[in-house]
């Protein structure tokens, strides 16, 4: 067996509480991440109207903050400003999915 299929594959877990004790952090970081960090600086249909910005448009302040990284960051601060704000905006929605990825207990 791979490296790959053994840390891609789904463990899983002996009770409901232990399923809860998962999914509790997952919402809280999922909300927090799209809704509080993502939304203000990346154009979603939740961001706050007063920013002004259009759908997957970002701030216009945030690829000045990533140029002030430097390296590689001030190079395509535009770009790494938008994969940044997208990865926040849209990852937090997939840690808000729930999907079962096991379907059987064994």
């Amino acid at each position: 067996m791979t490296w790959f299929t053994r840390l891609t594959r789904p463990v899983p877990l002996p009770h409901w509480s232990a399923d809860l004790l998962v999914l509790i952090p997952r919402l809280v970081c999922g909300y927090l991440l799209t809704k509080e960090f993502g939304a203000p600086k990346f154009g979603l249909p939740w961001s706050p109207p007063d920013n002004n910005l259009g759908m997957f448009e970002v701030a216009y302040w945030f690829p000045n903050d990533v140029r002030a990284y430097g390296g590689i960051f001030a190079l395509a601060p535009a770009f790494f400003a938008w994969m940044g704000a997208f990865a926040e905006g849209v990852g937090g929605i997939f840690l808000l999915s729930v999907c079962r990825c096991v379907s059987s207990r064994s």
